[in-house]
């Protein structure tokens, strides 16, 4: 294939918007698209180097997988062996057993899915994850295991252009449909992570390289200009409205389907030497970025400044250019096909003994000391089983103690404030060998009168009416963040609510709707939370400070007179109006003097508000009254 210096821009732009996001994501807040750039250019080249072979009759998937093991594995493992050292001599124990446990996914090619069952990619304890970014790799293997055959078969059986073209043409806008769909239901992080929802940009990167090779267009000013401004629009602006990354995209495929056309002030960036070479060494950049940037942030606590920031991208600069010379390059172009498989074949097999024999060994090692006590509650907020989903009204509903005999009777209703309650009904329902109902709105309130947004409201009118029409339901439990100043009406006007008055109405509006339909109402309180990913940054500060045990106990617990001040009126009346069908977690978690996020025996916080299983082992008593 003709090289094209262009592409190589491409790749340093797309590099530069990822790095420059991880490091200063309030900056650069959709940098993160730079890889959505790179699934493109992927399914440009695959294809541009599978449809020149097939037409020469050349083209064996051998021959095809042996290049992506050339390009991908070698580099790669050497990143993931130094990572591995220095994940050991950094890292918790806990926090190591988490990435033994995604060095297993990056091995085996199934990154994406472990990180989307344990996480995501935007919160803030996904940051301190050494090897989230290897999920995009993840996602490119996948495709490159299962497009080819599709095209090959395509190509073998359908000699029509224009039939290839429709066949990627269906495959980019049927992608993008069910990507959409899955936003739409709130399964972003499903449709993050996984191939077949970001197979839509694959394809079009495959629909230009047909253009491309068989048509054979040059850019005009217009059509380069437009594609270049598509793309930094796309990694600049993002609005509800679209798509996130369709600017971006069909940019990128716009810029990439056509011949370059030379331009005075477009050749200063993609003429550029010095631009191509960083496109040329992107791979090796995009590889040590994040783990060292994870590794600085996990030491410093987020406090480094720029300067600390500005050494580590030169070092990762640095790294980058050596492991392009000295593996990438020679692994390519000097050493025979076999060694490579072989090393590669290899240096997979011993990373992954490592990886199961360290998480083996760990099960038995410190795990009683406070530290990892701390380091456990991390993420371990309730989360739904992914098999005990469910379409119900506007949410992803799922089934709380799915081994119960008996249909659900009672349903949680709210959003990530009540989902993490679930487990102190567990008991109530194991009771009764009976299944619940978890019905969360992530991002919303349940109430209808108003909400955080437009869509809530629809999406909260909807669960309502689900939930009265649901003559199974006999007992609605409803939890819900307290804090939010500033909610929107059925109107779509701003309402300011400093003082909850507001709040209080709606939720109350809510009960009475529930209790006149001849449902039991359930409802639980308001409680002070950290505001910052508590126990993350607890156990770095006790690993790499050496905070006493007198600190960390004084660390753990705040004044409670801001939390009276801010919700005594609030729990006066909704103890009143409920009595004891008003259930109060700062009961348990707050006295007289102080209210705690914990105790000298772990953490009541998974992150910065919600409450981990510890935390909700303090207050299970309370929900006894549902009984």
């Amino acid at each position: 294939m003709d090289y094209r210096r262009e592409i190589d821009g491409l790749r340093a732009l797309a590099v530069s918007a990822v790095v420059l996001y991880h490091f200063w994501p309030s900056v650069f807040k959709f940098g993160y698209l730079g890889v959505d750039i790179f699934f493109v250019i992927s399914g440009f080249l695959i294809t541009l180097y599978i449809y020149e072979r097939l037409s020469i009759g050349k083209f064996n998937f051998k021959t095809f997988y042996q290049r992506r093991i050339i390009r991908i594995l070698p580099v790669t493992l050497f990143v993931l062996f130094v990572t591995s050292i220095l994940a050991s001599l950094i890292l918790i124990a806990t926090d190591h057993d988490r990435y033994l446990k995604s060095l297993i996914g990056a091995l085996t090619l199934t990154s994406n899915i472990y990180f989307w069952r344990n996480g995501g990619y935007f919160g803030q304890s996904d940051f301190l994850k050494p090897l989230l970014h290897i999920w995009s790799l993840s996602v490119e293997e996948q495709f490159y295991l299962f497009f080819p055959i599709f095209f090959f078969i395509i190509f073998k059986f359908i000699k029509s252009f224009k039939i290839h073209l429709f066949a990627l043409g269906f495959l980019f806008s049927t992608g993008l449909l069910l990507y959409s769909y899955m936003l739409k239901i709130d399964y972003q992080n499903l449709a993050f992570f996984f191939m077949p929802f970001r197979a839509w940009e694959f394809s079009l990167g495959s629909f230009a390289a047909l253009i491309y090779f068989k048509l054979k267009p040059k850019h005009n000013l217009v059509s380069l200009f437009v594609s270049v401004i598509m793309i930094i629009l796309g990694l600049t602006f993002l609005t509800k409205f679209i798509v996130p990354g369709l600017i971006v995209v069909i940019g990128t495929a716009l810029f990439i389907s056509m011949k370059y056309c030379s331009n005075v002030f477009l050749d200063v960036f993609f003429r550029s030497r010095l631009v191509s070479y960083l496109g040329v060494i992107s791979f090796s950049t995009y590889l040590w970025h994040w783990p060292l940037g994870v590794f600085l942030g996990y030491i410093s606590m987020d406090e480094n400044n720029i300067y600390s920031k500005i050494c580590v991208l030169i070092l990762i600069y640095i790294l980058s250019m050596l492991s392009y010379k000295f593996i990438e390059q020679p692994f390519r172009h000097s050493i025979k096909i076999k060694t490579v498989v072989s090393f590669s074949f290899t240096g997979t097999i011993i990373l992954l003994v490592f990886a199961a024999s360290s998480l083996f060994i760990n099960l038995f090692k410190n795990k009683e000391s406070y530290l990892s006590k701390v380091a456990s509650s991390i993420q371990s907020h309730y989360r739904c089983n992914i098999l005990e989903h469910r379409n119900y009204g506007a949410s992803r509903a799922c089934i709380i103690n799915p081994q119960g005999k008996n249909d659900y009777t009672l349903v949680l209703l709210g959003n990530s404030h009540a989902q993490m309650y679930a487990p102190a009904l567990e008991p109530y329902l194991i009771d009764r060998n009976e299944k619940g109902l978890n019905l969360s709105l992530t991002g919303c309130l349940p109430t209808v009168q108003l909400n955080i947004s437009s869509n809530c409201l629809r999406k909260a009118k909807t669960n309502l009416n689900a939930i009265l029409n649901d003559k199974n339901i006999l007992t609605v439990v409803i939890g819900l963040t307290w804090d939010d100043d500033q909610l929107i009406d059925s109107l779509g006007s701003i309402v300011l609510d400093p003082t909850k008055a507001k709040l209080l109405s709606a939720v109350q509006d809510l009960v009475n709707t529930l209790e006149k339909s001849g449902k039991k109402v359930f409802l639980i309180g308001p409680i002070t939370y950290p505001g910052y990913d508590l126990p993350s940054i607890l156990i770095r500060k006790i690993k790499f400070k050496g905070i006493s045990s007198e600190t960390t106990l004084s660390l753990l617990k705040v004044d409670s007179i801001n939390f009276k001040s801010k919700y005594e009126f609030l729990l006066a009346e909704l103890r009143t109006r409920l009595g004891s069908q008003f259930i109060e977690p700062s009961n348990k978690l707050c006295d007289t003097n102080n209210c705690f996020f914990g105790d000298d025996k772990g953490v009541f916080f998974s992150d910065s508000n919600h409450l981990s299983f510890y935390g909700v082992e303090k207050v299970i008593d309370l929900f006894s009254i549902i009984k």
